[in-house]
Parts: structure tokens; sequence; C-alpha cells
């Protein structure tokens, strides 16, 4: 495998994984769109979806290598913020908290990112699908 397969095989997935959680953020907040605290909190959930491609291609223009760990970071440090404002200010539970479920989601999504992108699978699928 050379560079340019495997920056193609990440690629594809961050682009699939992006489809994904985006769908399936924007459907929960529709779905809950008469309970407002999880509406809200799940569209900030896939505005941050929407927003990570964009913010990310912008700091790679200011600093190179700086995009992917704030497009990473930038979910973490607003769901983790937004949990403890809960607790401390209006003594929320944490556990049924729609930012801590977004938080779970993204962890799991950087679980995925981690993984499948470097398995034999998600390459011969991506040299399919460019040889097709």
């Amino acid at each position: 495998m050379n560079i340019s397969e495997d920056k193609a095989a990440i690629t594809a997935f961050i682009g699939l994984l992006d489809a994904i959680s985006f769908s399936a953020y924007y459907l929960i907040a529709m779905f809950n769109r008469k309970n407002l605290r999880w509406h809200i909190a799940f569209i900030i959930a896939a505005s941050l979806i929407i927003l990570n491609p964009g913010m990310s291609r912008l700091l790679n223009h200011i600093k190179p290598g700086l995009g992917l760990p704030a497009s990473v970071l930038l979910p973490f440090i607003i769901s983790i913020s937004i949990v403890l404002i809960e607790k401390i200010r209006w003594k929320k539970r944490v556990l049924q908290s729609p930012y801590f479920l977004f938080l779970c989601c993204w962890i799991f999504e950087i679980a995925l990112f981690i993984t499948i992108p470097k398995t034999d699978f998600w390459h011969s699928l991506i040299r399919k699908l460019i040889n097709s």
C-alpha cells in the first residue's frame, strides 16, 4: 500500500462516518423536537459534524497539522463543558444528559476512526470502489 491509498482509505471512512453520524444526530433531534433539551443537544451535535471539516481545513491553512486534532477535540470540549454546566449550575444528572450521550457516541466514533481505516477489509473495499 502506498501513502495515497492510505489517505484515500482514511478520507473515505471520515466521509462515511460523518454522513452516518450527522444523519443519526439530526434524526434524533427531529424525533425529540418537543423535548427542547434533547432537540437542542442533537442539533448542536449535528452542527459540530458539519463544522468540523471546514474548521479542520481552515486550521490546516493557518498551521499545517492542526486541523485534525482540533476537529477531534472540539466536540469533546463542547460536550464536556455543557455537561459540567448542567451538573454544577442546574444540578442535572450526568448520565441522563443528552450531551453525555453525544460524548459517548463521539468517543465511539473516534475509536472506529482509529481502527477501521487501517484494516485490510477497509482497504480492499476502497480498492474495489476505486477500480470500479
